[in-house]
């Protein structure tokens, strides 16, 4: 899992109203061919890389629901690994419990259970693409080889199983009438539409004049041309302070940013008062928001 904190000050903006009001108003996203996997989440730990990671990793709760992202056939229901906690690896298979027979010797991946995937499932659709979704900690029993499933069915639970450093989904696609589930990988930001994660994280350090804020950000497709938090006194007022993303970073899909503030406009921090803030993201002109939080300041010493 890849993560970055940035630090930033923030810093008024005379323009904001204009800004703001200039932005379109959020809309519905329209349904593409596929449908995200992962119900219960939208933060992507680690994007797609081309021969490196020809996938998507997305993470979330141990037991979370996944469902089949488009209607298919069973080809593999791959189950048998006692790992789920992403510890028993880098052991030959066939002398432990709970590692698969399916890995087998001189794979690359031997010892990490299903040659990594740990438990999962693996779909063909009716265009020849497959679908691959692994590290699951459960496995819904009736899946068998060759049984029709149809988009949004549940499949299991996410876990850690196979080679896994954590809770997650790894989820792959491939291109129409693709050779093999392991062949012609597509980016899933070509099948999913794009979109920004924006969680308003929370307040700490909160002396009299000053809070750090934190904010969690998460994307699938263009990199997001802002990022930054709303903060005023009252929630219908909010004022903007810019906040970009660093360029540096064209890959990165998830992010921690942190923001020691000051003042508001311009206007320090008063002592015992109460700010409300929240997160917010700019991806292709479209704003998404944060849950609205609020904080209170400290008294002043005596």
């Amino acid at each position: 899992m890849r993560r970055t904190t940035m630090k930033r000050s923030i810093r008024p903006s005379a323009l904001f109203l204009l800004f703001l009001f200039a932005l379109p108003a959020a809309h519905a996203e329209e349904a593409g061919a596929y449908l995200w996997p992962a119900p219960h989440s939208r933060i992507v730990s680690q994007g797609y890389a081309p021969r490196a990671h020809e996938a998507i990793d997305i993470a979330g709760r141990l037991g979370d629901s996944i469902v089949a992202s488009g209607s298919g056939t069973v080809i593999y229901a791959l189950t048998g690994c006692k790992n789920t906690d992403g510890l028993q690896t880098g052991i030959r298979c066939g002398t432990r419990a709970g590692c698969s027979k399916r890995s087998v010797a001189n794979h690359p991946l031997d010892g990490f259970c299903n040659y990594g995937f740990g438990n999962g499932v693996v779909l063909r659709h009716s265009d020849g693409a497959y679908t691959v979704y692994a590290h699951f900690s459960y496995v819904d029993p009736s899946l068998r080889r060759g049984r029709r499933v149809e988009q949004g069915l549940y499949l299991g639970d996410m876990g850690t199983s196979g080679r896994s450093a954590g809770v997650h989904l790894h989820f792959s696609v491939t291109a129409p009438r693709s050779p093999g589930f392991t062949k012609n990988r597509l980016d899933p930001a070509e099948v999913f539409p794009p979109f920004v994660y924006v969680a308003t994280a929370g307040a700490t350090e909160i002396t009299a004049h000053s809070a750090r804020l934190e904010g969690v950000f998460s994307f699938l497709g263009p990199v997001p041309e802002q990022v930054g938090i709303l903060m005023g006194e009252s929630p219908s007022l909010l004022a903007l302070s810019p906040e970009y993303l660093d360029t540096e970073f064209p890959d990165l899909t998830y992010m921690k940013m942190v923001y020691d503030v000051d003042n508001i406009g311009g206007w320090p921090l008063r002592p015992g008062a109460t700010y409300f803030w929240q997160c917010y993201a700019i991806q292709n002109g479209r704003m998404e928001l944060g849950e609205i939080k609020r904080f209170t300041t400290l008294e002043d010493s005596p």
